[in-house]
């Protein structure tokens, strides 16, 4: 994407849905999830069923 504000949205949208549905995937099936997620900007965003430190 050409213009930063949008693909900053983007992801943000995608990112919330991502953990939402791995969310429901744990408390569904009992799976352990972890994801690490690195915006466009280089923050670090993380999503841990248990701990994160556990899962690694």
């Amino acid at each position: 994407m050409k213009n930063t504000r949008n693909l900053r949205v983007t992801f943000s949208k995608h990112r919330v849905g991502l953990f939402k549905k791995a969310s429901k995937l744990c408390m569904l099936c009992g799976a352990e999830i972890s994801i690490v997620v690195f915006s466009p900007n280089g923050k670090v965003f993380s999503f841990g069923h248990l701990s994160m430190d556990t899962l690694i």
